[in-house]
């Protein structure tokens, strides 16, 4: 009980990888996904009543490739979430 406050991080690493285990034809090519890191990071502080955190999403807005289609006549691409910054508010009712 009282208050407290806290840092938190996390540090999230994706190594090389191919969007699929092999290339059929044209229209479903093999591609290669680079390697991409992620750091989060949280500041919070809390009393018995109320708690606040500002946290950062991918601090260093990095843009990894999650997946590429390889099924379709174009490349899409999908990425991982843009730099969020958010800050977080909460409070017992009891």
């Amino acid at each position: 009980m009282g208050e407290e406050g806290y840092i938190q991080g996390n540090f999230v690493y994706t190594g090389d990888s191919y969007n699929l285990l092999y290339g059929t034809s044209v229209t479903r090519s093999r591609n290669k996904q680079e390697a991409y890191q992620i750091l989060n990071l949280a500041f919070g502080y809390s009393t018995d009543n109320w708690s606040a955190e500002l946290f950062v999403k991918n601090v260093t807005d990095e843009r990894g490739q999650v997946y590429i289609n390889g099924a379709s006549y174009d490349t899409r691409i999908t990425t991982n979430r843009p730099r969020t910054i958010g800050l977080r508010l909460g409070m017992d009712f009891d």
